[in-house]
């Protein structure tokens, strides 16, 4: 699993113990406006001293990927991929670990948009689409790994699956293409359009996998495990 290695902190300095943590500070933000503008270079959490809300707030935006938070003096409430820590070594590492890439959770709404879209492609039950099911939430949660697909994300879906990036490449790759050969044209064509090359006649892997993660993130899936 990809370890953090980037944040940004706001309203509280942390960046010193974070980098005995082997995590670089992006930069220490007083503002939300600072915040935001640091939300461009992609962090993989922001630790911050809170509300709460400000994840909510974060969360709402279209952005490319969102980044985990650490909360160092208020509760998070229960939100997805949110920890409160202190600002010791042994409770930052906690949190950091336990919301590193592979350990975060994505929604449970999102999870099930995305198995009912793929059996509207055509998608059967199988490990590869399984596989494809993990790899688009993964890419939902961070888009970041769509650059680096063998080190980042298939490596991610063969922990997952206990197989190597290379299985989980070539399980996804078939899977599409079963799909693409026994499934709805229609629903196929409603959703990628004239994006697909007419030689292949079907969506590559990544394009399969990013399509998906942000038609998600578009409709904006409810980041809180509850309503608290």
């Amino acid at each position: 699993m990809r370890s953090l290695k980037t944040a940004v902190c706001v309203d509280c300095d942390a960046s010193a113990l974070l980098e005995t943590l082997g995590v670089t500070t992006l930069s220490v933000c007083q503002t939300y406006k600072e915040m935001v503008w640091m939300l461009s270079y992609r962090p993989d959490v922001i630790v911050t001293t809170g509300p709460a809300e400000l994840a909510d707030r974060i969360r709402a935006r279209e952005l490319a990927t969102y980044p985990a938070m650490i909360f160092t003096q208020v509760s998070p409430d229960s939100r997805l991929n949110c920890l409160k820590a202190g600002l010791d070594p042994d409770s930052m590492r906690r949190a950091l670990e336990a919301l590193r890439i592979g350990r975060q959770c994505a929604p449970p709404g999102a999870r099930k948009k995305v198995l009912d879209l793929l059996a509207q492609l055509g998608f059967g039950e199988e490990k590869g689409r399984d596989m494809l099911l993990e790899a688009i939430l993964f890419a939902y949660l961070d888009r970041k790994l769509l650059d680096d697909m063998m080190g980042g994300l298939y490596a991610l879906v063969g922990e997952r699956f206990h197989v190597s990036a290379v299985y989980a490449k070539q399980r996804i790759y078939r899977a599409i293409e079963r799909a693409w050969t026994r499934g709805d044209a229609q629903a196929q064509y409603e959703l990628f359009l004239n994006t697909i090359d007419d030689m292949r006649a079907k969506p590559t892997n990544t394009e399969m996998i990013a399509l998906v993660a942000d038609i998600l993130r578009l409709e904006g899936y409810e980041w809180r495990t509850s309503n608290g």
